[in-house]
């Protein structure tokens, strides 16, 4: 890994990072209290100490690599080299007034491998590494599976016919005549003109 200390002294020019990856607890740092104190609590030595150590963190996250206070400080910002001893002594910078190895590494190092593995999964045509971790592909608990598992079918010669009538069910022709002649009784008992049925029958109509 070029960023990295340890790893290379190459360093090609997309190495670097337009943001920095910075812990919002800064300056509850047990080290910054410890300049404060080097500081004797002077506010104006102790926000130009840490200017200095600030722009030494930028400048090597814009880079790719660490870079030394006098490689990172601006023009209009001043290199105290008493600031500097006393960021040395406090353990934010290192003696050749770099940001430390160890703190560099455990925060540079996991962005460059990310950003790493995007660009390997982008020269895959945007399949990702099969060693890369992608949580999202992961099935969430609180999410039902869905089996892709095709269910089988039951052959259409295997399916079940319908039920076979009943040889006892009552035929309709049988009591559709039951019911003509219980309405020819009734019409004859009311004396009303009770008409033949028509003849359907060969033997009916001789």
């Amino acid at each position: 890994m070029a960023g990295v200390a340890g790893r290379g002294a190459a360093v090609s020019r997309d190495d670097g990072f337009p943001r920095a990856d910075i812990s919002v607890h800064l300056y509850d740092d047990d080290k910054v209290k410890r300049l404060y104190r080097e500081m004797g609590g002077d506010l104006g030595r102790m926000g130009h100490a840490m200017m200095l150590c600030e722009v030494t963190l930028l400048a090597s996250w814009r880079d790719g690599r660490r870079r030394t206070v006098h490689e990172a400080a601006p023009l209009w910002l001043a290199v105290d080299d008493e600031l500097l001893v006393a960021l040395v002594n406090v353990g934010l910078l290192d003696r050749s007034f770099r940001r430390p190895v160890r703190s560099w590494n455990a925060w540079f190092g996991p962005a460059y491998e990310r950003r790493e593995k995007r660009r390997r999964a982008g020269e895959l045509g945007g399949r990702p590494p099969k060693n890369l971790t992608d949580d999202s592909r992961k099935p969430q608990a609180n999410h039902p599976v869905i089996s892709r598992k095709p269910q089988p079918t039951v052959p259409p010669t295997n399916r079940p016919s319908r039920a076979p009538a009943r040889d006892d069910a009552p035929k309709n022709g049988a009591n559709g005549e039951k019911r003509l002649g219980a309405l020819r009784e009734t019409l004859a008992a009311m004396g009303l003109p009770v008409l033949e049925p028509m003849p359907t029958t060969e033997k009916e109509l001789s």
